[in-house]
């Protein structure tokens, strides 16, 4: 494990280095030898530009540029896509983004389901699969239309034909989906 954490850093150039070890918590995961962490704390200074308590406004933003802004690659698997996707969405959830949430969202899933008269659990439940359905149908529209543009008209047209429930369930389904 400490070789782990020593490559990992040798893989840092020095701006970062100097800034995972100005880190709080650098202390106790240099001691603890834990690589997940030290990774956790590359990944925010790559992500959200700083700590998240002094700009946290500014890196909400730059969070959503990011992640609206980004597009498959010509070449790019959508695995690979699909990983670097899911990264960002980390991103936004660990600054406290609520994207894709929304009352009409969740308001829509509980009538599908039947449900007239939700319990609490049954909201959040319903609120939770609103943001996995965004997220889903936002990356099927990020992929390469070049490639994968048939398997998208195929899901605009089942949704003009009103077929039920055309899209992908979560980004992993989408990727399924279009990987064949």
């Amino acid at each position: 494990m400490r070789s782990l954490s020593t490559v990992i850093l040798a893989l840092c150039d020095a701006n970062m280095k100097d800034k995972v070890k100005a880190h709080a918590n650098y202390a106790e995961i240099k001691h603890t030898r834990d690589t997940l962490k030290l990774l956790q704390v590359i990944k925010q200074y790559m992500y959200s530009n700083s700590s998240e308590d002094t700009y946290t406004i500014y890196n909400q933003v730059m969070a959503t540029i990011n992640l609206f802004h980004m597009r498959q690659e010509k070449g790019q698997s959508v695995q690979s896509f699909r990983d670097q996707f899911t990264a960002m969405r980390q991103v936004c959830d660990q600054l406290g983004m609520t994207i894709g949430q929304s009352d009409q969202a969740t308001k829509a899933i509980l009538h599908r389901d039947g449900v007239m008269n939700p319990t609490t659990e049954q909201l959040e439940k319903a609120k939770k699969k609103a943001v996995v359905k965004f997220y889903a149908i936002l990356f099927t529209y990020l992929v390469d239309h070049q490639k994968y543009g048939k398997v998208v008209e195929d899901i605009e047209n089942d949704v003009l034909k009103k077929k039920k429930n055309p899209f992908p369930k979560d980004v992993s389904d989408a990727s399924r989906l279009l990987i064949g």
